[in-house]
């Protein structure tokens, strides 16, 4: 373990994910980012202070029909939640109704739920998500902290086109470009320039 020095990413896609293997990467190689889809797993395993240096996670077609508790990954940054069944956006597990106290995420700047049948959004959201920079991407809506007029925002969307979107904010400094090769077979992300990654199945983020 001590030759593993540095493994910034890490890409999980297949049936069944490893929890011990890539939470051993997590915890000695400083990983940053870690993408998982089409995988079985136990989301609640994931908020563990262990993973407290990812700064962008993808849970990508992982079947999730509620919003996750995330709150122990404390460095995260940047959460995608893309292809899931999230209906209603449900923040109540951030919350301890008896001791009267809540879990924010003051670092999350960038939710991506697009891709989900989103038809509610917790009122509480600008409690949880406190960071001034904050966005949220639904199918066809783009919601800004401090989230004031939520309610009336996605009311007015449900009304309006579904536009394209061909990409995805990340950060000051990071863009992820969505770029579909002619045959439409291929869908590749590019991520600030310098990062080229082939992925493929996941054409719903253009086509959902």
């Amino acid at each position: 373990v001590s030759k593993l020095t540095t493994i910034s990413e890490l890409w999980f896609d297949f049936g069944h994910i490893p929890i011990k293997a890539w939470k051993l990467l997590a915890d000695f190689c400083g990983t940053t980012y870690l993408w998982i889809s089409k995988t079985k797993i136990d989301v609640t395993v994931l908020n563990d202070p262990d993973l407290s240096k990812i700064k962008t996670l993808f849970l990508v077609d992982v079947g999730l029909t509620e919003m996750p508790c995330l709150s122990s990954l404390t460095g995260l940054e940047h959460l995608f939640l893309n292809g899931n069944q999230i209906g209603e956006v449900n923040l109540q597990s951030y919350f301890d109704a008896e001791k009267g106290t809540h879990r924010a995420m003051p670092n999350l700047k960038y939710l991506d739920l697009r891709g989900n049948p989103i038809f509610s959004m917790c009122t509480r959201i600008r409690e949880v998500f406190t960071n001034r920079s904050m966005v949220i991407r639904l199918n066809n809506l783009r919601l800004c902290h401090p989230f004031s007029n939520v309610k009336h925002e996605m009311k007015k969307a449900r009304t309006s086109p579904l536009n394209l979107i061909w990409s995805i904010g990340v950060g000051c400094h990071e863009l992820v470009k969505l770029v579909v090769n002619t045959d439409l077979k291929h869908l590749y992300l590019l991520i600030s320039s310098s990062t080229f990654i082939l992925c493929t199945n996941v054409l719903w983020l253009l086509f959902y």
